[in-house]
């Protein structure tokens, strides 16, 4: 299926790793987030700063966490892929060729 000379099956050759990278760049937007929205709650109020500091931290770690999840879903598609492939019969040219 080729649309103006771009293969949209490219999208999904390598699916795992992709969603491995989707894992690492989600985290670091999270973290960002979390650190961002902790010290706008330090700065807007005094009373705030313990609550600031507590969800950079947490929202952090939180977020760290959570990849953990993505990045696994990603790691058993790149395994299962690749015992799909290490298992799959051999086509006949390839086993006449060795043989």
């Amino acid at each position: 299926m080729e649309n103006n000379g771009f293969k949209l099956d490219n999208l999904y050759v390598g699916i795992g790793s992709k969603i491995k990278s989707l894992a690492k760049w989600s985290f670091i937007v999270e973290a960002v987030a979390a650190i961002i929205v902790g010290f706008v709650m330090m700065v807007s109020n005094e009373d705030m700063i313990l609550f600031g500091l507590l969800t950079m931290v947490l929202g952090s770690i939180v977020a760290w966490v959570a990849s953990w999840l993505l990045y696994g879903f990603g790691e058993l598609v790149d395994k299962t892929s690749e015992i799909a492939k290490n298992t799959a019969p051999k086509e006949e040219s390839e086993a006449d060729a060795e043989g």
